[in-house]
């Protein structure tokens, strides 16, 4: 009875917040002003607008005493606009493009006419948003449909401005850097609600291209509906279904004997044999779409089944196999004449074999792992339309992702390295279990649109969100043990806390915000104000005992974390000289990062003692009482799990001015400078095991002759449990990030037969954080994109530098051409800069009496971006030709991809220079490959 009360309480609680509150808008506004010819106001003009992508017949606005007009809620799509009044001629507006989240103003002069008359314009949409800040771009259907792409959303926002790229490599599943801010520092959401991973806040889904209606992309100014982001927002606005049954299918192919070969003599000699590409595709899906009721209830449906083989750099043993079948399906129903609801449901199973290909493991089939995933998402988002200043709308999603790996011809056994050269053999390489991720996201908004008050009108908005999020895995481990060995010889054993079961963390978080678009004659000041509160806290957990340890058990830790952050934000809108085409912004903006489950530290998670080995019987195989010295500890237990209880999220502060000109009715261009500067980078470290516990050693590095400050584990310390500490460290210098770029963004809707969008980013982005070092000692400081971990101080040696993924210049083409006889001729050109990087210097034992624990040492020779990849250009091109008959149409496609056969290396196997692979080709830029394709529409 208590549960079910309680259960009440809140969905009333949350009925009554969703009528006064607001969430990502996800929907477009379209505002203006009718005249007579001599520009005085016209009230009483009936306004009507219509779209295929509306499930209402028609919205019908009336303009008020100042021949003003606004209409809210609308979805993305393309609309008609009629204007009417007696006595006038009826002006009709085609084509009027309207995107997720835009506010666009369509005026209109009506003249008087002596008979009925009717004037149809069209090609004269608006192209600048007169109220908001946010810098970014969409893409259309138009560019969805045309644009030659892997036809996955990784290569989609590939193609936008500001942003970077983490990989070429044919199958990988990419990260994204936007304006220099981390990977894990972007916001994924599916029709406005959150879908990224709650413990590495990456993305989540293998969403299907032919679901998407437009993407978002949106890279600064953001308003304070967003929080929770540093770098960029991605949204994914799914199609729905219309008035009229529609469908297509399509099917495209790649094999490997319609792809050139891009492996040059210079490569040959680099013990390159095979570089980065798919030698087979098959990529088949199908969609649907249209009424059960007309205009009052839609669906649509599409699936897709991709199978591709591909060839990984260093790894010539086979191919690798990757496939996904995702789907997706959604229902909209026009409830009532002001209510409308939407259900969407996505599914995908997937697998990569081996997920893990590379030099390391090409030799030994032992090693390969096989990654399968499991991904279910349901989402409803309700909009009631309570007048033509009112809305309000509400949203839920669900969301069950599982995941895990195998070693299918391991026999179950376990593995080894070799730490001198990196190379895996023998059975499992890494701890394996499932994995899952399970997150209930909600948020409820109003939005009120409120005239003639203090000298202005105000677009209100204030909401409220609820995100309750958990990551869980399973560690395992064949004997609960790995073994490493040095050039071959026995070296040390890792004893694993193995078995560990339902290792489960927990984040939740409540967020509010406030809005103004507050518009006085051609200013509109967009003040807002976000708070939001964190809490990580685990479950009652236990693990059975394994080989090396026993069983374990916890009670509920609540509020691990408990954090409030408030984020205001300020922006400036100016409509130049008043028509709506030339248009300057300025915005400022605190954006508090995200708190995920990975970061939270878990006495229930995997922890290992790493002890020396005596090979006491010569088989190269570990067994109970061959252990030596015990070199570390982290196997954790109820002191594990500490956190600062002074503990910051990260923060950081962006500035950006633009300046946006609509050139004609079909062209407009932007240009926008923007500077960040992030701080309060959460990392762990060990609490009793200090910096101070190191020693520093000055010697010269073996290289250049520069002298080089490494540091060593003092005696005392050694074997001892290390005991994590969530903190924002300071010694030897708080994290901290700084980016500052301009990019410049032409953009061409389609008319006279072509399109184009073309930016170019120049940009220089700084930090002290994505260094990564790994010592003998297995105490490792990750790189924060990986977890946040400077757990001793030979990570921050050289560690201020070029960001991870800083280019400084970043060159994106994309357009499309009618040609002669129906023929579209599309093409995407990008070029950049290659990716930063810095050499690794190894010192060892035998060269340094002071290093008495660690057997060697590696640390940063130079700061990052002393060296860099080089840099990258790469041109695809697409022609489709299409027939039509009976209202059907077929589509014959051709699309090459690096038409110009380049094979820049993206990145090596290693960088230290003394592990196997150093400076050896990794990513290299897959050749020019011809794919086939046909599409049928009806």
């Amino acid at each position: 009875m208590n549960a079910k009360f309680r259960l009440s309480v809140a969905a009333c609680l949350f009925c009554a917040i969703a009528s006064i509150l607001d969430a990502q808008v996800l929907t477009s506004t379209v505002i203006g002003k009718v005249t007579d010819e001599s520009g005085l106001p016209m009230p009483g003009a009936t306004i009507a607008i219509t779209s295929p992508q509306m499930i209402k017949a028609q919205e019908i606005r009336v303009t008020n005493t100042q021949g003003e007009y606004r209409a809210t809620a609308l979805p993305p799509g393309t609309y008609t606009i009629t204007f009417e009044m007696s006595g006038f001629g009826t002006i009709v507006r085609e084509g009027i493009v309207l995107a997720s989240g835009a506010t666009i103003a369509v005026d209109a002069v009506m003249r008087v006419a002596s008979v009925e008359q009717t004037v149809t314009v069209v090609g004269r949409s608006p192209m600048v948003d007169v109220a908001s800040t946010k810098v970014g771009t969409t893409l259309n259907s138009e560019q969805l449909a045309n644009i030659p792409t892997a036809r996955t959303y990784n290569a989609l926002l590939a193609t936008a401005p500001g942003v970077t790229l983490s990989t070429t490599t044919a199958g990988a599943s990419p990260t994204y850097s936007v304006l220099g801010s981390a990977v894990v520092s972007n916001t994924y959401l599916m029709d406005g609600l959150d879908i990224s991973d709650p413990y590495s806040n990456t993305p989540n889904l293998f969403l299907p291209q032919d679901m998407f209606q437009e993407v978002q992309v949106n890279t600064a100014g953001f308003s304070a509906e967003f929080g929770n982001v540093e770098g960029g927002v991605f949204n994914f606005v799914t199609k729905s279904g219309s008035n009229e049954w529609t469908g297509d299918t399509s099917y495209y192919v790649q094999d490997k004997s319609l792809q050139s070969n891009n492996i040059d003599a210079s490569l040959r000699d680099q013990g390159v044999k095979v570089g980065t590409a798919t030698t087979k595709l098959g990529d088949f899906s199908a969609s649907i779409g249209g009424p059960l009721m007309k205009d009052r209830l839609w669906i649509y449906a599409t699936g897709r089944y991709y199978d591709a083989k591909n060839t990984v750099a260093g790894f010539t043993a086979q191919t690798q196999d990757v496939w996904h079948a995702p789907a997706f399906v959604k229902g909209t129903s026009q409830l009532t004449s002001g209510n409308r609801l939407e259900v969407g449901y996505q599914h995908r199973n997937g697998s990569y074999f081996p997920e893990n290909a590379s030099l390391y493991t090409n030799d030994d089939p032992r090693t390969w792992r096989r990654w399968n995933q499991n991904e279910n998402t349901l989402n409803a988002n309700y909009t009631s339309v309570l007048s033509d200043r009112t809305v309000v709308t509400a949203r839920v999603g669900f969301a069950r992702h599982n995941r895990g790996g195998e070693f299918p011809n391991s026999d179950d056994k376990t593995g080894q390295q070799d730490m001198a050269t990196g190379v895996r053999c023998c059975g499992w390489i890494t701890l394996q279990g499932m994995q899952w991720r399970r997150g209930t996201r909600a948020n409820a908004s109003l939005s009120h649109f409120a005239a003639n008050l203090l000298g202005g009108s105000h677009q209100l908005k204030t909401g409220f969100e609820a995100d309750f999020n958990q990551g869980g895995r399973d560690s395992i481990w064949p004997e609960d043990m790995f073994m490493q060995t040095y050039n071959g010889a026995p070296y040390r054993v890792v004893l694993y806390n193995t078995p560990r079961i339902g290792a489960s963390d927990n984040v939740t978080i409540y967020s509010g915000y406030a809005q103004d678009e507050w518009s006085i004659k051609r200013v509109t000041i967009n003040p807002g104000l976000r708070f939001d509160h964190s809490e990580a806290w685990l479950p009652a957990q236990s693990s059975p005992g394994g080989k090396w340890f026993g069983p374990d058990s916890y009670s509920e830790m609540r509020g691990i974390v408990n954090i409030m952050t408030v984020s205001p934000r300020i922006g400036f809108v100016v409509d130049i000289i008043g028509n709506h085409k030339s248009i300057f912004k300025a915005s400022y903006g605190r954006y508090d990062g995200s708190m995920r489950t990975q970061n939270i530290p878990n006495p229930n998670s995997s922890g290992a003692q790493t002890w020396t080995w005596k090979d006491l019987n010569g088989d190269n195989y570990f067994e109970a009482g061959e252990q030596g010295t015990l070199i570390s500890d982290t196997t954790g237990g109820a002191a594990y799990a500490k956190v600062d209880p002074n503990l910051k999220t990260p923060r950081t502060d962006a500035y950006t001015i633009e300046f946006e000109y609509q050139m004609r009715e079909d062209l407009a261009l932007s240009v926008t400078a923007t500077y960040k500067k992030g701080k309060n980078f959460g990392s762990t470290v060990y609490q009793n095991i200090p910096y101070s516990a190191y020693n520093p050693v000055t010697t010269t590095d073996p290289l250049t002759g520069q002298p080089i400050t490494f540091y060593v584990l003092q005696p005392a310390y050694r074997g001892l449990k290390a005991i994590q500490y969530l903190t924002n460290p300071t010694d030897m210098g708080a994290e901290q990030s700084r980016y500052k770029g301009v990019e410049f963004l032409v953009r061409k809707r389609m008319s006279a037969k072509w399109q184009l969008q073309a930016s170019l980013n120049l940009s220089k982005s700084e930090d002290n954080f994505t260094q990564g070092i790994l010592d003998s000692l297995q105490l490792l400081a990750s790189p924060r994109a990986a977890g946040g971990n400077r757990s001793n101080p030979n990570s921050m040696v050289n560690a201020f530098g070029r960001s991870q993924y800083d280019r400084p210049f970043l060159l994106k083409l994309m357009g499309s051409y009618l040609m002669p006889h129906g023929v579209m001729v599309s093409g995407s050109l990008l070029s950049m800069s290659g990716l930063p990087y810095a050499r690794i210097v190894r010192f060892l034992k035998a060269d340094f009496p002071q290093m008495v624990v660690e057997s060697y040492v590696d640390v940063w020779a130079e700061p990052n971006g002393t060296e860099r990849y080089h840099a990258m250009t790469a041109l695809d091109l697409r022609a489709e030709k299409q027939f039509e008959f009976g209202g059907r149409r077929l589509g014959v496609m051709a699309d090459v991809f690096n038409v110009m056969n380049g094979n820049t290396v993206a990145s090596y196997t290693s960088t230290n220079v003394s592990q196997k692979g150093y400076e050896s080709p990794n990513d290299i830029q897959p050749p020019r490959a011809l794919r086939l394709g046909i599409r049928f529409s009806f």
